[in-house]
C-alpha cells in the first residue's frame, strides 16, 4: 500500500492478510486441479470488481471477517489489474495452498489462497513484492569473476550469472535451485541475498556457481496453461547444469547441485533425471554423491 492509503484501510489489511483458516474441513481431499480452478475463479471474480461473488466464495469464518465493503476496499487498492501469473499449488492438511503473481501498473502482489477441503476459500493473503537493491559489486581483489548469461532454450531462456574462479581449470561447478515461490538468482529475500553469499563464497574456494532467475519471478507468464514441479524447479535446474557442462573451464565430471527449501526437496529428482551429475546437496544435509 502507498503512503495514502487510508489509516482505516490499513486496520483492514491484517484482517484479510491474516484471516485464520481454522474452518472445520470435510474429510474429502481437494485435487490440485480443482484448487487451481478455485483459485482462478476467485481472482478473476476480484480483478473484474465481482465482490459479492468473490466473498460467497469464502467460509463462514471469512465472510464473518471481512465484509464485502471491506474486500473491495482492500482490492481495488491494489491498482488496476494487469496480468498474473499462473498459480503455484501445494497441499496442505487436507487442502491446499496456492500463489499467484498479480502484476498491476507500478507494483507487483503475491496473493495466497488456502482452499479448505470443502473447496471454500479459508484464507486470503496479499503481500507486495519488494524492489531490491543492486547487489554488491565484487571486490576488486576476489579470486573470481562473475559474467553474464542466460540458460534453457533461446526463446524462454532464464538469465543468469556464473561466479568463475580465476586461474586455471577445470573447476568443480554447482547449480543452485531455489526454494517456492518467486525468486531471483540471488533468492533475495528483504536485504539478504543468500545464493549471492553461497556463490561468491564457494568461488573464493575455487567452484564455479551457477545461479538463475526463477521463472516463476522472470517469465510468470510461461504458466498460463498452468504450473507444474517441474516446470517450476526441475527442468531450468537441468538446463542449467547442461549449460555447464558446454563451458569452458568446468569440469563436467564434477557438477553438483545445491538445493535450498523446495529446490532441496527436488535435488534427488533432479539428479535422476541426469545420471551425470556427480552429487546432489542441500543445507543441513549431507552430500548425495553418486
Amino acid at each position: 500500500m502507498t503512503g495514502s492509503t487510508p489509516m482505516k484501510l490499513h486496520r483492514l489489511l491484517p484482517i484479510l492478510l491474516l484471516a485464520a483458516s481454522f474452518t472445520l474441513q470435510a474429510q474429502i481431499q481437494v485435487e490440485p486441479e480443482s484448487a487451481r480452478r478455485t483459485t482462478e475463479a476467485l481472482l478473476d471474480h476480484l480483478d473484474r470488481g465481482e465482490f459479492a461473488k468473490a466473498h460467497a466464495m469464502f467460509d463462514a469464518t471469512m465472510q464473518a471477517a471481512i465484509s464485502e465493503s471491506q474486500l473491495r476496499q482492500v482490492w481495488q487498492s491494489l491498482g488496476a489489474a494487469d496480468e498474473r501469473s499462473g498459480s503455484r499449488i501445494e497441499a496442505q492438511g487436507q487442502g491446499h495452498i496456492s500463489q499467484t503473481v498479480l502484476q498491476r501498473a507500478d507494483s507487483r502482489w503475491v496473493a495466497t489462497v488456502n482452499i479448505a477441503a470443502d473447496g471454500k476459500i479459508a484464507g486470503l493473503w496479499v503481500k507486495p513484492i519488494l524492489a531490491s537493491q543492486p547487489a554488491p559489486a565484487i571486490p576488486a581483489d576476489a579470486p573470481y569473476s562473475e559474467t553474464e548469461t542466460r540458460i534453457g532454450d533461446a526463446a524462454t531462456a532464464l538469465p543468469a550469472t556464473l561466479a568463475m574462479p580465476k586461474g586455471k581449470g577445470p573447476f568443480p561447478a554447482v547449480v543452485l535451485v531455489h526454494g517456492s515461490g518467486p525468486h531471483d538468482r540471488d533468492e533475495t529475500i528483504g536485504p539478504n541475498r543468500p545464493f549471492l553469499d553461497i556463490a561468491r563464497a564457494l568461488a573464493a574456494e575455487g567452484i564455479a556457481v551457477l545461479r538463475y532467475d526463477k521463472r516463476t519471478k522472470a517469465r510468470p507468464g510461461d504458466y498460463a496453461q498452468g504450473i507444474t514441479i517441474d516446470s517450476e524447479t526441475t527442468n531450468d535446474a537441468l538446463a542449467a547444469v547442461a549449460h555447464l557442462r558446454t563451458l569452458p573451464g568446468i569440469d563436467g565430471a564434477r557438477l553438483f547441485v545445491l538445493g535450498h527449501s523446495q529446490g532441496g526437496m527436488m535435488a534427488p529428482r533432479i539428479g535422476l533425471r541426469d545420471d551425470k551429475i556427480a552429487g546432489v546437496s542441500f543445507p543441513n544435509r549431507q552430500t548425495l554423491h553418486k
